[in-house]
């Protein structure tokens, strides 16, 4: 769909990873050393991913410190992944040229108990789930997470907030209100999507898996059509200009109320 989308501007290679670790391994090289001959220009390959294959490119892109620009050799234990993402990612050290990275702010949503509404569930869930943490450990957590000033759950409405005014994604989303959310968030933050939140600064309201429709789903009713052309757009941007901005015609989809960041911000 994205292909049509950005004028058949770009050539697609998918990668069937799960046939074997081989079969895994040769396929993106096979992607450099032959794409020329379907049309492709072998200097300008873009990697794209979600889930688990996501973190395949990032550790991809983090090989031997970062050095190595996508040359594929032999991977020794403590050479082709140095550091923890959390300290590489941190320090800039990255092959490739470009990176477009983006995440989920209810990412674990499907993964996680919501039975959590009081106080004692949520440090249950903290327990089972960080059992090596120190009383430091939980404290400095809950401060961070703000959790001496979120109430337990509650029956008001559910709605995704803007994240730079009014209520605010550390207590209230469409999914969870109160400590459940502050639970989401822990959850998700630590163990399903920092590593996109070490790569860059954005995420979206939904959760685990709910962007695919916005990128390759035919026929799909949601997102919406006006939303689904502008990712696909941002995408092809990013591959064949080598930047994600997009019209702001593509952008707004012609609604009135639509905005679009300026310069100034």
């Amino acid at each position: 769909m994205w292909m049509n989308t950005n004028g058949n501007g770009l050539i697609a290679v998918e990668i069937q990873y799960r046939l074997g670790t081989f079969g895994f391994l040769s396929s993106p090289e096979g992607g450099f050393k032959y794409i020329f001959n379907f049309g492709g220009d072998p200097s300008r390959v873009t990697l794209a991913d979600e889930p688990s294959g996501a973190g395949a490119i990032m550790h991809l892109a983090m090989a031997y410190g970062g050095e190595d620009s996508f040359t594929w050799a032999l991977v020794i234990h403590g050479a082709f992944v140095k550091k923890l993402p959390s300290e590489q990612l941190l320090l800039g050290q990255l092959g490739g040229r470009r990176l477009l990275v983006g995440s989920h702010a209810n990412e674990d949503v499907p993964f996680i108990d919501p039975a959590i509404g009081i106080r004692d569930q949520f440090d249950d869930f903290i327990a089972t789930n960080f059992p090596l943490f120190t009383k430091a450990d939980e404290l400095a957590l809950k401060k961070l997470y703000r959790i001496d000033d979120i109430e337990d759950n509650s029956n008001d409405i559910r709605f995704d907030t803007l994240r730079d005014r009014g209520p605010t994604g550390l207590n209230l989303s469409s999914y969870a209100t109160g400590i459940e959310q502050a639970a989401f968030n822990i959850a998700g933050e630590t163990t399903f999507h920092c590593p996109a939140q070490w790569l860059g600064n954005t995420s979206a309201p939904s959760h685990h898996g709910a962007d695919l429709p916005a990128y390759f789903a035919v026929d799909a009713t949601k997102p919406s059509a006006d939303f689904r052309h502008a990712i696909q757009k941002i995408w092809g941007s990013f591959i064949i200009n080598n930047s994600p901005v997009i019209s702001v015609e593509d952008s707004t989809g012609g609604y009135e109320n639509a905005t679009v960041p300026s310069a100034a911000m």
